[in-house]
């Protein structure tokens, strides 16, 4: 499996995220093949079409073609044939670094008889990304093969190398939507106005409000399906009632579905709970705020730091005490190993954004696996599950 990201507004239709990202992986049949879908919280993918809008959703599967990047589609190690005067030459010449997950190119030009070191180093200084340091480079040798090339190695006839940390290449800026003069239009793109939501009846079960941001202009009408979409419940668009106290004792009055919503305008609601669905805008936005957005090259550091932890001495009586635990019978040695894992890496993970306890424990666990399939996470995640003696 492959995945690549690009930038959207959020009120482009997948038909712009299919273009992006062909555009992206310079590869057209994604836009021509591709089948979108949305990836719900159970696992389960719904179905899409091409004028539907991505919305608040940031997770896409498309079916249909991979989403391998020309550069790395077009990469064969056959193709390579410089000679071995050109290798042994002080001359400088040109040398591709392609990114071996998301496939952006830079051209180097470096002298023939520079190291892999020297290929890394003048990479450094052309991104002007420290990060660099921290990946590695590779050659491919065969069809599904790949050598990680040692940093005293020369260079020799070797063209094109593949890297695996940080990004080459920024994303380009997201493009206007194909709706954009009719979204102009009907009012999406207007600058929109935050309006408070809260239960008229304290009794009612869920939250006491909900804030959204809709677009200025908007309708009751339109307010309760904004309200509906962003908590996932289509109901509230037929069941709820948008009401206000009127007077002093506390009458309640309804608005009228083509009243106008106004600026940080409070408003009742009726007949409803504000309680969100689990697949809902809304409950994926708070899952995101419990895990601190990470790059990968920013996951490999956490992970070199966490395995410095492992090393401590007080850290590895610990791993002595759980492998003796192993070996008897009634001992909940992973409640210990967990526990203690914990409290040592709790500092670490908090410098880092996560929550304090268990909950960063598990939070950094999820982020990791997110990124599992990038061979620099990979490689540093196996280094501390080697110092944590899991086997193999």
């Amino acid at each position: 499996a492959r995945e690549t990201q690009v930038m959207v507004f959020s009120t482009s239709t997948l038909f712009d995220l299919k273009v992006a990202a062909a555009k992206r992986l310079e590869r057209w049949e994604v836009y021509q093949r591709g089948q979108v879908a949305r990836l719900l919280p159970d696992g389960r993918l719904q179905p899409t079409q091409d004028k539907d809008v991505v919305g608040s959703d940031r997770l896409f599967v498309v079916s249909g073609t991979h989403l391998l990047h020309a550069n790395l589609q077009m990469l064969d190690a056959s193709h390579h044939h410089d000679s071995v005067k050109d290798a042994a030459s002080s001359l400088p010449v040109v040398v591709s670094v392609i990114h071996g997950v998301q496939g952006d190119k830079v051209m180097l030009s470096v002298p023939g008889s520079a190291n892999i070191a020297d290929v890394r180093n003048t990479l450094a200084a052309k991104l002007k990304k420290k990060e660099v340091r921290f990946g590695s480079l590779a050659q491919k040798t065969g069809k599904d093969k790949i050598v990680v090339l040692r940093e005293t190695e020369l260079l020799g006839i070797r063209r094109v190398l593949l890297f695996d940390a940080c990004a080459l290449a920024d994303l380009p800026p997201a493009e206007k939507p194909a709706n954009y003069v009719a979204q102009l239009h009907d009012g999406s793109m207007r600058q929109r106005v935050q309006v408070t939501i809260k239960q008229a009846v304290d009794e009612v079960p869920g939250p006491s409000r909900v804030v959204l941001k809709v677009p200025q202009g908007s309708t009751m009408r339109q307010l309760r399906a904004e309200l509906a979409n962003w908590l996932g419940r289509p109901e509230i668009e037929t069941k709820a009632r948008l009401v206000m106290r009127v007077g002093t004792d506390g009458t309640l009055a309804s608005f009228q579905d083509a009243e106008k919503v106004k600026r940080d305008q409070t408003i009742l609601i009726l007949g409803v709970g504000l309680e969100a669905a689990p697949w809902s805008p809304e409950a994926w936005a708070r899952a995101r705020k419990s895990v601190p957005s990470m790059t990968p090259s920013q996951i490999v550091v956490l992970l070199q730091e966490l395995q410095k932890t492992i090393k401590d001495e007080s850290f590895t009586a610990i791993l002595d005490k759980i492998e003796q635990s192993k070996s008897k019978q009634g001992t909940n040695w992973d409640e210990h190993f967990a526990s203690g894992l914990t409290r040592v890496w709790g500092p670490t993970l908090e410098k880092h954004g996560f929550p304090a306890g268990e909950d960063g424990f598990q939070a950094m666990f999820q982020i990791v696996s997110a990124y599992g399939r990038r061979l620099s996470v990979r490689r540093a995640a196996h280094e501390v599950e080697r110092h944590l003696r899991f086997s193999p």
